[in-house]
């Protein structure tokens, strides 16, 4: 492989090597040679959590539907599968994920791995829905992590219906090395989910799935931000997800973007105001002057799930691109007060910024969730491509949200110390004996690892 960079072209990755393995087999075969190794999904994180100073494992070829499961209403996928993908795949089925991202592009295992987390009071992030992942870890074993042990993990038939399952790869009796280790572990699944890749090279993963739904998106732009911080809660969970942006240029949150339960047949109206907001009769794109064509449809037109939870449509380019990114959780209790903070370094952040998203994000129990046993407000900015400024900026922001124990999202860039974010997670030093457990000789750290977990 030759391209070297992540998507927004914003991070060189400095491995020695690249590979594209095809089959699960492969896979191993690489990790058992290799002294580091990291795998690599569709390449959205900002910093250099997917890194490796030896190997790199693109996973882009692993994308494969491996078990549809319709009695469960459960779906494993290879790990290279994109959301986008899978949506198809579901609506065939009339199933559904509860929650999604803003991008349909991303890879679901990297976006889980770092704790991605889509938006919606009740919606917890992207890694509540897995109840089984499969890694290869530092020995070359294939390790599955389960919600039961006592259950069949993904790609064991025991009891359970397997319909519209593909092979992963060459049968094992054309294989030239047949040596698959395989396991159910009892390890506890809530460590392994928001893993940063220290536990092995994630091969496939199974998700809870719900019957299908449908979303009406409205739009309401000019809401005044004091408007909005008095009557936050309201307007956070007035739907199923609910975004505020807004580019700190004035005392407004740009655009509301309010996500509702409707059905195919919908014709209500919206209502023309909200909150001071005034209803957009048109697509808009969040970013100031981009165009909507690559934005999911809006104006209250009913779209099914995959159509409408996403901000950005999977046939074209998401967001910008020339960009960087960060962003903050804080405790939901603390919302009003860290969106304060903030704004009061407006006139710094938004010479360089693009834009600001506010969402909501459900408390869950995965060890290294940015919303770990705490209901969440996430602040994320979209910068332009100025290093230097954004680097500037950064700890300005952090020592604002101080007060609040922000934790940054993973996949993002931040300048928190590690003595200052690792007191933020309570399990920690649990999830550093797991990882310890399954790679013993350190195969699967780096220096963002390095840095920040170890």
């Amino acid at each position: 492989m030759t391209n070297r960079q992540n998507w927004a072209e914003c991070y060189t990755y400095l491995a020695a090597r690249i590979h594209a393995p095809r089959t699960l087999e492969e896979v191993q075969e690489i990790v058992g040679r290799s002294e580091k190794v990291k795998a690599l999904g569709t390449r959205h994180a900002f910093n250099d959590s997917a890194d490796s100073s030896g190997d790199l494992i693109s996973l882009e070829h692993l994308n494969q539907l491996i078990d549809l499961n319709l009695e469960d209403r459960t779906v494993t996928v290879g790990a290279g599968m994109r959301y986008g993908e899978l949506g198809k795949v579901l609506n065939e089925h009339g199933l559904a994920l509860s929650n999604l991202a803003s991008l349909p592009h991303i890879s679901i295992v990297g976006a889980c791995a770092t704790a991605t987390h889509g938006s919606g009071d009740q919606n917890g992030n992207l890694a509540t829905s897995i109840c089984g992942i499969e890694y290869v870890t530092g020995d070359g074993s294939l390790v599955t992590f389960s919600r039961s042990s006592a259950s069949a993990g993904p790609n064991q038939s025991g009891s359970r219906a397997e319909t519209f399952t593909q092979n992963r790869g060459k049968p094992e009796s054309e294989s030239k090395n047949a040596q698959i280790v395989k396991r159910i572990d009892s390890g506890p699944l809530e460590g392994a989910v928001v893993a940063l890749g220290a536990l092995g090279i994630a091969t496939s993963v199974t998700l809870d799935l719900v019957p299908e739904f449908w979303i009406r998106q409205d739009v309401y732009e000019g809401l005044p931000l004091e408007t909005a911080l008095n009557n936050f809660d309201e307007i956070m969970s007035g739907a199923y997800s609910t975004s505020l942006f807004t580019d700190w240029q004035t005392p407004k949150i740009n655009q509301t973007w309010r996500k509702r339960l409707t059905t195919p047949d919908d014709k209500i109206e919206a209502d023309p105001t909200y909150f001071g907001g005034t209803l957009a009769k048109h697509d808009l794109n969040p970013i100031k002057n981009a165009s909507p064509e690559n934005c999911t449809s809006q104006t209250g037109i009913p779209g099914l799930w995959n159509n409408r939870l996403n901000h950005f449509r999977m046939e074209f380019t998401p967001s910008v691109g020339e960009e960087l990114q960060s962003e903050y959780l804080v405790p939901r209790q603390h919302a009003v007060a860290a969106i304060r903070a903030v704004h009061e370094l407006a006139d710094q952040i938004a010479p360089h910024l693009y834009l600001t998203e506010i969402r909501s994000i459900a408390a869950d129990n995965l060890w290294l969730s940015t919303a770990y046993k705490q209901d969440s407000i996430a602040i994320h900015f979209t910068w332009h491509k100025e290093w230097e400024s954004v680097h500037a900026l950064m700890p300005k922001i952090e020592a604002a949200l101080s007060p609040f124990s922000p934790r940054p999202h993973w996949g993002k860039l931040f300048t928190v110390p590690r003595e200052v974010l690792q007191p933020r997670y309570p399990k920690l030093e649990a999830f550093c004996e797991l990882a310890q457990r399954y790679d013993r000789t350190g195969k699967f750290r780096n220096a963002f690892l390095d840095r920040n977990i170890f």
